[in-house]
């Protein structure tokens, strides 16, 4: 008599009678270092800026960003380091550069690095590490490519303390300006100025306390052909045409001289000029790099 075993059953009964002595072996991962990293890349961006976005006081020629690529290693690393607080661990600052490690384009920390408690003092000591770190790459002839600077003082001055591994810190800190395309910022700066305008009125003076109520950038702006009509711009309604009824031309030198921005000299309105001049500008200028942050304006 024949039975005919079909091959999974066959597989069964092999497997539940036959002992195998099983040799486990680690698997070799090649991992590269963040100085390996940085050994062979371009490390800045520059802009060549047109004329009509020439600051016509400081006649700078070209603006200058961290490369893509710096970008990208930069954001890696706050990311896995954020990863760590967010567990309410840290590193207390003991780590260096070759024990950050990539592996597929992600970073990781090395084993050797003996994780604590998270505290707002180790917090501090690991941004430290880090912003040394980036000083050490990232500082060019004397100065940071755009944004660095805020980067580096945000991670030396740990401002949020022991929240620092709050969700709403870390979204801040992994999507530093520093760390983004131009595409990105212009949609944070979008989303920025929409949810200002969304706050209620006690959100609003708390809005205000924490980014302050003054903040002289106007003059800044006019210095910059691309950016004057933006700043100044005036509807074409019922104004424009009564002037033009009474003989007067809105054009004129007098009619310049009567032409108000509503914008005000504070961050708020600042935040929303930069959103207008990303929307309105004219395509070829529309590459202005236009942002208050950290108190600070860029042109």
């Amino acid at each position: 008599m024949y039975i005919y075993l079909d091959k999974s059953l066959l597989s069964t009964l092999y497997y539940k009678f036959v002992t195998y002595n099983i040799i486990s072996r680690e698997r070799l991962i090649h991992c590269t270092t963040f100085d390996d990293e940085m050994k062979d890349i371009d490390r800045i961006s520059v802009i060549k800026l047109p004329k009509s976005l020439k600051n016509r006081v400081t006649q700078a020629e070209a603006a200058t960003f961290l490369s893509e690529g710096c970008q990208y290693l930069a954001q890696q690393v706050l990311i896995s380091l954020c990863r760590v607080h967010f567990r309410k661990k840290c590193f207390n600052g003991k780590f260096n550069s070759s024990q950050i490690l990539f592996h597929e384009g992600r970073a990781v920390f090395a084993q050797s690095c003996k994780e604590e408690t998270f505290t707002e003092e180790g917090c501090r000591k690991d941004y430290l590490v880090i912003a040394q770190l980036f000083r050490l790459y990232f500082f060019n002839d004397g100065s940071y490519p755009l944004y660095v600077s805020d980067l580096v003082q945000y991670l030396l001055s740990c401002p949020l303390g022991v929240n620092s591994n709050s969700a709403e810190a870390i979204a801040l800190l992994v999507n530093h300006p520093a760390l983004t395309s131009f595409v990105e910022r212009m949609a944070q700066c979008s989303m920025l100025d929409s949810m200002v305008k969304r706050l209620t009125p006690d959100e609003m003076s708390d809005f205000v306390a924490a980014v302050g109520s003054e903040f002289s950038w106007g003059e800044v702006a006019s210095n910059v052909t691309a950016m004057i009509e933006i700043l100044h711009f005036r509807s074409k309604g019922k104004d424009a045409d009564a002037e033009a009824s009474e003989g007067k031309d809105a054009n004129s030198e007098a009619g310049q001289e009567e032409e108000n921005t509503y914008y005000s000299e504070d961050p708020r309105s600042c935040l929303t000029f930069a959103r207008n001049y990303f929307r309105h500008a004219k395509r070829d200028v529309s590459g202005c790099f236009f942002v208050w942050q950290y108190g600070q304006i860029w042109i």
